[in-house]
């Protein structure tokens, strides 16, 4: 949770960034201008949510499907039966058993 603190100083008037993360040490942030402490605070959010959708959508990838993608859209080696029948067995050996974690 971020929140944004006005703070009179010597020369004006300066906006102060607190951010609280669970069990972590507060973090903060000078800035000389509103607009850029909300610019800030709202970078942060949009890149925790991104790494909420990357987790989320990580666990669901089945490595069949990827698998699958990779013999028709993947590099193709100079021997493209052998690659082919290497990662069928593969995904004969993981199909729908388990989630591809990176």
């Amino acid at each position: 949770m971020a929140y944004i603190q006005k703070a009179q100083r010597k020369k004006g008037v300066t906006y102060r960034v607190y951010i609280r993360p669970p069990e972590f040490k507060p973090i903060t942030k000078t800035f000389t201008t509103k607009r850029e402490a909300v610019r800030f605070v709202r970078r942060l959010d949009d890149d925790k949510r991104k790494i909420q959708a990357f987790q989320e959508n990580k666990h669901k990838t089945l490595l069949s499907k990827i698998i699958d993608d990779y013999l028709v859209n993947g590099y193709k080696s100079q021997r493209p039966k052998e690659e082919e029948y290497r990662l069928n067995y593969w995904r004969s050996q993981t199909k729908e058993k388990a989630n591809f974690r990176s």
